[in-house]
């Protein structure tokens, strides 16, 4: 039996996206714990984990309201929320593509790529048609998710 191993190599490192990350949302004061992993088809997925302010102002659980999907409006925001899905890693390029990220603020899918900035920070761009006309964010991750970064 042979191994590849220039294949070996590019799954090891397409695989260091995988852990938590802490994320900010720059258009307003939500902030949540994040969990990449990779499913079971091989793509790359990411799930919340935790929100900061998992509550309304009213006190109620914060609900994903605007999911496109119906069954899903009654979905607490923190437990568990899909926020991507569908990443491939592309050894050429040294990136994750194809992939879709979900706001549940608005209710919107984007499609997305991820880019490594260094071994504790992630760039994530959605975009809607072209990737000039997105918006990067960058994801820190959590040496131990535990530990709350708020």
């Amino acid at each position: 039996m042979t191994f590849n191993s220039s294949a070996i190599i590019a799954q090891n490192y397409a695989d260091k996206i995988i852990g938590f990350y802490h994320v900010e949302d720059p258009f307003s004061e939500d902030e949540s714990i994040v969990e990449i992993y990779k499913a079971n088809n091989g793509e790359y997925e990411a799930r919340t984990i935790k929100m900061r302010y998992p509550y309304d102002k009213d006190g109620n659980l914060r609900l994903d309201k605007k999911n496109p999907d119906p069954a899903k409006r009654t979905t607490a925001c923190d437990n568990n929320t899909m926020v991507f899905y569908g990443f491939k890693y592309d050894k050429e390029g040294n990136k994750w593509i194809d992939g879709k990220v979900y706001n549940p603020n608005s209710g919107t899918t984007y499609k997305a790529t991820i880019n490594i900035k260094d071994e504790n920070e992630i760039r994530l761009r959605g975009y809607v048609g072209i990737k000039a006309l997105g918006m990067t964010m960058t994801w820190k991750r959590l040496a131990n998710p535990e530990i709350s970064p708020w």
